[in-house]
C-alpha cells in the first residue's frame, strides 16, 4: 500500500490518492539437486545405470516458463521425463537422468534445462565411469590333437575403467564328449590390470578313458590337482616353465574341476559319435567372458585327428 500526495500553495487541502500493487518475482529455473555422480559404481559400456531424479522448478510467481526444455551430454540419457512445454509459477517437475557410456573411462557432461522467458537457463554437472574390458589370445587360437587327447590354449583379460570388478568365463558348443576346463572360471580385476585364463577342451576319448582305466584310489585326484593348481595361478610376469607345468596339470584334469558339455558342432563330426567318443573334424568353440552385464566372446579352433 502507498499514497500519492498533491500539495500546492494555492490550495489549503493536499489532494491524496491511495497506491497499491503486489510485487512479483521474475520466472526462473532451480534444479535440485546440484550435481550428480556415477562414479561409484563402473557401469558396463552399452549398459544404463539406475536413474537420479531431477526436480525442476519455476522459483517465479507470476510468470510462467514457456518453451521449456531439458537436454543432456553424450553417454547420459534422460527417462520418465514428465517436464512439458509450459511450467506455471510455483510448479515443479521430475526427469530421470542414467549414466549410459559408450566408452570406458570417466566421463563427464552436463544436464541444461533452457526456457523462452526471459532467456533463462540452468545446468547441473554429471559424471560417471565406463566399464568394458578385453579378451585377447597368449599364443595360437587353433589346436590340433588326436582323439582321445586334450587341447590348451590361453587368454588375456584387461579391464579397462572402473573399479575392482568379477569376471565369469563359459564355453558354448562342444563337439560330443568334449569338455571344457578352465584355470579360472571366474575372476576379479582391478581397471588397467590383466590376468591369463588357461582353457583345456579334452576329446571324448580321454574322458572314457578316465571312467574306465582309473582305479578307485584315483577318484580323489581330480581334487588333489585342483588345490594344487591354486598357487599356479596363471599370471603374466610368472615365468614360462610355470605356464608349461599349469598347462601340463590342466590338460591331465581332462575336464573335472569346471567343465560345459553340449551337443556336436564346428564343421566336421558332430553328433553323438561312437560312445564315448569325440568324432574327428574341425570344430568352432566359442567362448564367452562376462563382467558388469557386459560380454566378450573369441573362438577357439579345435582339429580332432
Amino acid at each position: 500500500m502507498g499514497m500519492l500526495t498533491v500539495t500546492s500553495a494555492s490550495i489549503a487541502a493536499p489532494a491524496q490518492v491511495a497506491l497499491s500493487g503486489t510485487g512479483a518475482v521474475a520466472a526462473g529455473i532451480q534444479v535440485t539437486p546440484a550435481t550428480i555422480s556415477f562414479s561409484n559404481t563402473a557401469v558396463g559400456v552399452g549398459q544404463a545405470s539406475t536413474a537420479t531424479t531431477v526436480t525442476v522448478t519455476n522459483s517465479g510467481i507470476a510468470t510462467a516458463l514457456s518453451n521449456l526444455t531439458l537436454a543432456v551430454s553424450a553417454g547420459f540419457q534422460l527417462v520418465n521425463d514428465t517436464c512439458t512445454a509450459t511450467l506455471g509459477p510455483g510448479m515443479s517437475c521430475t526427469a530421470g537422468v542414467e549414466f549410459a557410456p559408450t566408452v570406458a573411462g570417466a566421463q563427464t557432461g552436463i544436464l541444461t534445462v533452457s526456457s523462452s522467458t526471459g532467456s533463462t537457463s540452468a545446468s547441473l554437472p554429471l559424471q560417471g565411469t565406463g566399464f568394458d574390458f578385453t579378451v585377447n589370445f597368449v599364443g595360437p587360437n587353433a589346436q590340433s590333437v588326436a582323439e582321445g587327447q586334450t587341447a590348451s590354449y590361453a587368454l588375456m583379460l584387461k579391464a579397462q575403467g572402473g573399479s575392482s570388478q568379477a569376471f565369469t568365463v563359459a564355453c558354448g558348443d562342444l563337439p560330443a564328449n568334449g569338455v571344457c576346463t578352465f584355470s579360472a572360471a571366474s575372476e576379479t580385476l582391478n581397471s588397467g590390470i590383466d590376468d591369463n585364463v588357461g582353457v583345456a577342451v579334452s576329446t571324448g576319448g580321454a574322458t572314457a578313458a578316465l571312467k574306465l582305466k582309473r582305479p578307485v584310489g584315483w577318484r580323489m585326484l581330480p581334487l588333489v590337482c585342483a588345490f594344487l593348481l591354486l598357487p599356479l595361478r596363471w599370471k603374466r610376469r610368472r615365468k614360462f616353465i610355470e605356464r608349461t607345468v599349469f598347462l601340463a596339470l590342466l590338460a591331465l584334469l581332462g575336464g573335472v574341476v569346471t567343465s560345459c558339455t553340449s551337443s556336436g558342432g564346428g564343421t566336421g563330426g558332430g553328433g553323438s559319435g561312437a560312445s564315448g567318443t569325440t568324432p574327428t573334424g574341425t570344430y568352432s568353440i566359442p567362448v564367452t567372458v562376462t563382467s558388469t552385464g557386459v560380454s566378450h566372446s573369441v573362438t577357439l579352433t579345435l582339429t580332432v585327428d
